[in-house]
C-alpha cells in the first residue's frame, strides 16, 4: 500500500475484515502519526473507540503509547480510561507514565500494589515508575518486565515511596565511554565511533539505563583476564575489547540480528559451539583457534586465531544445523568486519 493517503488508510480499516490487512494498515497509519501528523494519530484513536478486531486495538494501543510524547500529550486522560480495560491495560500503563508524570504516579501504584492483575501488568507499571521517576524499583531486572518473577515485583518499596510523597530517585547513571568515540583519530577509533553513531539510534532517545543495551563500554579488567587466559588475541581485538567492549549490542540486518560479544559475554557466547552448557562438556570437533565474537540467528562469526598476524584476524562464518561446520571468509580482518556493522 505504497503511497496511501491517511484517508485511504483510514478507509480500509473500516472497510476491511482481514485482520492481517487492518493491522499492516495501522502500522502504516502508525509511521505517518510518527512524524507527527495529528490526523493520523486521530484515525489510531478513532480505531481505539470502534475498531472490531480486539488484537488490532490492542496493537493501536501499543502504537500511541510509543509515539513522541509531544504527540500524544492531549491523550492523557484517553490512556488513564484505557487502565480499567484488560485488553488495553498494559500499554495504556506506558501511555499513563509518557503524558501525565507525577500526576499519574498515584495511578500506577493502585495496578503495582493490585494482586487482581497479572504479574506481567503489575511489573510493567512498576517499571514505568522506575523510569518515569529515577527510582531503582526495577535495578537488576531484566529489561522487559515480562521476565520478572512475582518475587521481583519491589511492592514495599513503591507504597514506601508513595508513603514519602513521590520523591524524585537518583536514577542511573549512563555506561563510562572511551573519550576517542567523540574524538578519534586511529582506524579502530573511527570505526568504533561510527558503530556507537548507529547505536545511538538503536538506544533512543530514552535509553533505559537500568538494563543498558547497545552501548560501548570499557571492559573490566577481570573479564579480560578470564578471556586472555584461554585465547591469544590479536592485538587489535583486544584493544577493541577494552576500550570500546560491546554492551548487550544487537544490530539489524536484514530479518536477522547480529548479536556482537563483549568482553563480559565473550566465554559464554561460546556455548553451543566449542562448549555443551548443558553437559558441562568440550565439543571435540569444533576448532580451539575459532573464536566466536558474534551470532546472527545462531550462525556464529568467528575470528580465526590459526590465522592471526598478531594484529588482527580473520572472521569466518558459517551456518548452524547442517550437519557440519563448512566455514567460509566474511571479511578479510576484525576490522573489516565491525566496518560493515558500523
Amino acid at each position: 500500500m505504497p503511497g496511501r493517503s491517511v484517508e485511504s488508510l483510514k478507509k480500509l480499516l473500516w472497510e476491511e475484515s482481514d485482520p492481517l490487512k487492518v493491522c499492516d494498515g495501522t502500522n502504516r497509519l502508525a509511521k505517518v502519526a510518527a512524524q507527527g501528523d495529528p490526523a493520523a494519530i486521530d484515525a489510531l484513536v478513532e480505531y481505539l473507540d470502534r475498531g472490531s478486531i480486539s488484537h488490532a486495538r490492542t496493537h493501536v494501543m501499543a502504537m500511541l503509547a510509543g509515539l513522541p510524547t509531544s504527540y500524544i500529550s492531549h491523550l492523557a486522560e484517553r490512556f488513564a480510561v484505557e487502565l480499567r480495560q484488560k485488553a488495553t491495560r498494559y500499554w495504556a500503563i506506558k501511555g499513563v507514565a509518557a503524558t501525565m508524570g507525577p500526576a499519574g504516579y498515584p495511578l500506577l501504584v493502585q495496578l503495582a500494589k493490585s494482586e487482581k492483575l497479572s504479574a506481567e501488568e503489575r511489573a510493567h507499571a512498576i517499571k514505568c515508575l522506575a523510569q518515569a521517576s529515577g527510582q531503582p524499583f526495577d535495578r537488576g531486572l531484566p529489561k522487559d518486565p515480562g521476565f520478572w518473577k512475582a518475587q521481583d515485583l519491589r511492592v514495599r518499596e513503591v507504597v514506601a515511596w508513595e508513603a514519602a510523597g513521590f520523591p524524585k530517585g537518583p536514577g542511573y547513571s549512563a555506561p563510562p565511554r572511551d573519550p576517542a568515540l567523540d574524538h578519534p583519530h586511529t582506524p579502530l577509533e573511527k570505526c568504533a565511533a561510527r558503530l556507537e553513531s548507529r547505536l545511538a539510534k538503536l538506544r533512543g532517545d530514552s535509553p533505559d539505563l537500568a538494563a543498558p543495551a547497545d552501548w560501548l563500554t570499557p571492559a573490566q579488567p577481570k573479564d579480560l583476564a578470564i578471556i586472555e587466559k584461554r585465547y591469544q588475541l590479536p592485538a587489535l581485538y583486544r584493544e577493541f575489547l577494552t576500550r570500546f567492549s560491546p554492551m548487550s549490542v544487537t544490530i539489524p540486518r536484514g530479518p536477522w540480528e547480529i548479536a556482537l560479544f563483549g568482553a563480559a559475554d565473550l566465554i559464554r557466547g561460546q556455548d553451543g559451539y566449542s562448549f555443551n552448557p548443558i553437559t558441562q562438556e568440550v565439543i571435540f570437533d569444533w576448532k580451539d583457534d575459532h573464536l566466536v565474537i558474534a551470532s546472527r540467528g545462531g550462525d556464529p562469526f568467528v575470528l580465526d586465531l590459526s590465522a592471526s598476524s598478531g594484529n588482527d584476524a580473520p572472521v569466518l562464518t558459517a551456518r548452524h544445523g547442517v550437519g557440519a561446520w563448512k566455514f567460509k571468509k566474511s571479511h578479510a580482518s576484525f576490522l573489516a568486519f565491525l566496518e560493515s556493522l558500523a
